[in-house]
């Protein structure tokens, strides 16, 4: 069995925090190398379990917006509302195509 370490799966959910970026670490930055990649990966548990709880879109998005606005001390606004909506209906088409399992 592949370890979550190793495993396509969090390369994959990495990306996806990565590309959502609602601190903006990687689209703004002069120079991204200085950014660890790992940035966004203590926020993949509470995601796993969302998406494995099937949490309707209005209960992942308040919790995105608790984790954001609160654990990142973001100030709220309308393109991050739209981001966030996209990032959420992103995580869910993958997370429903399962392939992420069969690539362990």
């Amino acid at each position: 069995m592949v370890s979550w370490l190793n495993s396509p799966m969090r390369d994959e959910l990495r990306d996806m925090w990565n590309t959502y970026d609602p601190i903006g670490v990687y689209h703004f930055a002069d120079n991204k190398a200085e950014w660890s990649q790992d940035e966004y990966d203590g926020y993949h548990g509470i995601t796993l379990k969302l998406l494995e709880g099937k949490a309707d879109h209005h209960k992942f998005f308040k919790h995105l917006k608790q984790i954001v606005t609160v654990n990142m001390g973001i100030t709220w606004n309308e393109q991050l509302e739209a981001h966030t909506n996209t990032f959420i209906e992103g995580l869910s088409n993958w997370f429903a195509k399962g392939e992420h399992w069969t690539k362990q």
